[in-house]
């Protein structure tokens, strides 16, 4: 069988409350197979904490996207991944944190879910394309 690109897409996804001072925001560069519906990316949490709290990338997010039909919802997206942070002094060294997450869409992406990290569980955020908060607000 070859190996082939055609079905690959590339995806940014933002989700959170975009307009909520402190709410954690998901960003997400995903590529998603269309024939399989096989998902791989990475992406990053921001939220108002002190520094270097204040970002958290997640590595390694695979998953699934399904086609749902159900009126206007039309996709699942299923996703997990790791977070690797640095612990807080006067500890010394990392943690690993796992990442999931979970989300309803439309055709283009516009829908609502909720993404975890222990001990932060995030519920029913709008999800939307692309990297900025005003697309996110617009979609809400």
């Amino acid at each position: 069988m070859a190996n082939t690109f055609e079905s690959v897409r590339v995806v940014t996804l933002t989700a959170g409350n975009c307009g909520m001072p402190g709410a954690p925001i998901l960003k997400m560069v995903l590529m998603i197979d269309q024939a399989d519906g096989t998902v791989q990316g990475k992406g990053e949490i921001s939220q108002a904490l002190a520094p270097p709290y204040g970002e958290l990338a997640v590595s390694n997010i695979t998953g699934q996207v399904r086609a749902m039909g159900f009126g206007p919802a039309t996709m699942s997206l299923a996703l997990k991944g790791t977070i690797i942070t640095t612990l807080k002094p006067p500890a010394i060294g990392t943690v690993e944190i796992p990442f999931s997450a979970f989300f309803v869409t439309d055709n283009d992406w516009v829908g609502r879910g909720y993404f975890n990290y222990p001990p932060n569980d995030v519920t029913d955020v709008p999800i939307a394309p692309g990297l900025t908060a005003p697309a996110v607000a617009a979609a809400a």
